[in-house]
C-alpha cells in the first residue's frame, strides 16, 4: 500500500486554460477556506480543468472517489464558477456558484471506514441518499485600519435528499499573519444538516467530523519570525441535531507553523 500526499501534473493549455491530473490540491475556491464541503487537507484524485481570465475563474472536475471490484466505482463530477467585482477602490466582491454530482453512493456502504459521519443510512446500513450538492457563496474583501478584512457566507443544498438537506456558514477574518508581530483573527458559525454534504469529506474537526452539527469556529494567528508563526483554533460545536439527544464537542488546537521557500 503506497500513500502519497500529492502526485499530479499541471499543464498550461494556453493563457486561459490549465489541465491538472493526479492527486492534486483542491482547486475549488473556498472563502476563508470554509470547511463545510471540503476538509482543509483533502487532496482529491482525478482531472481538473481550470479557466481564469479577467474577473472570471472556473473549474470543471472529474474525481475518483472510491473503487469497487464487485460494483460500479463512486465518481464525482462537478464545477464551480466565481466572479470578482471591484465595487470601489477599497472593496472587492467575490461571488460564485457550484454543483457537485456524486455517482453510485445511494445504496452503498459509507466510504472508506464504513462510518456514516452523520449521513442518513437505510435499514441495511447503506447510504439512504445520493449527493448532488448545489453551492452559492459571496465574499467581501476590504481593509480596516490598514489590515485586510473578509466577510463571507456560504450556502449548500443536497438536491438528492428528501430532508435535512441544507448547510450554511457565515463569518469573517481580520488581519493577516506575514511579518513578525502581525496577527489575524476570525470567527465562523456553521450549521450542517445531516444530508446536506457527504460526511466523509467535510471538516474532520468540527462536530467530531459529523454532519448534523452546528456551532462556531474561532481562529487566531501570530507571526513569531519570518516564515514562523503560531495558530490557535477553538471549536464549540454539537452534533446529532436531528436526534433526541445532542452531543457537545469542543476542541482546542495549537499549531506551530514553519514555511520553507
Amino acid at each position: 500500500d503506497i500513500r502519497l500526499d500529492l502526485a499530479y501534473f499541471n499543464y498550461n493549455l494556453n493563457d486561459d486554460f490549465t489541465l491538472i491530473g493526479g492527486k492534486m490540491k483542491n482547486p475549488f475556491y473556498r472563502p476563508d477556506k470554509t470547511p463545510i464541503l471540503w476538509d482543509g487537507d483533502l487532496n482529491p484524485e482525478g482531472l481538473a480543468l481550470n479557466y481564469k481570465k479577467g474577473a472570471i475563474q472556473a473549474n470543471l472536475v472529474g474525481y475518483s472517489v472510491e473503487e469497487r471490484s464487485s460494483a460500479d466505482d463512486t465518481l464525482m463530477f462537478g464545477g464551480q464558477i466565481m466572479f470578482t467585482h471591484d465595487a470601489s477602490e477599497s472593496i472587492t466582491l467575490n461571488s460564485g456558484i457550484g454543483y457537485y454530482d456524486y455517482r453510485e453512493l445511494k445504496g452503498n456502504a459509507p466510504l472508506y471506514d464504513g462510518s456514516s459521519k452523520g449521513n442518513t443510512l437505510d435499514a441495511d446500513g447503506n447510504l439512504a441518499f445520493d449527493f448532488n450538492i448545489a453551492e452559492l457563496f459571496v465574499e467581501m474583501k476590504t481593509t480596516l485600519s490598514d489590515r485586510p478584512l473578509s466577510v463571507y457566507g456560504n450556502y449548500f443544498r443536497n438536491t438528492a435528499a428528501d430532508d435535512l438537506d441544507t448547510a450554511y456558514t457565515v463569518g469573517f477574518k481580520y488581519g493577516k499573519v506575514s511579518a513578525p508581530g502581525s496577527w489575524d483573527f476570525g470567527l465562523a458559525y456553521l450549521d450542517v444538516e445531516a444530508d446536506a454534504v457527504l460526511g466523509t469529506f467535510n471538516d474532520s474537526d468540527f462536530g467530531n467530523g459529523n454532519t448534523d452539527s452546528k456551532g462556531m469556529i474561532l481562529r487566531g494567528g501570530y507571526g513569531l519570525q519570518k516564515n514562523m508563526s503560531l495558530g490557535l483554533t477553538y471549536i464549540d460545536s454539537e452534533f446529532n441535531q436531528s436526534q433526541l439527544t445532542q452531543t457537545d464537542y469542543d476542541r482546542l488546537q495549537l499549531d506551530y507553523i514553519l514555511k520553507f521557500k
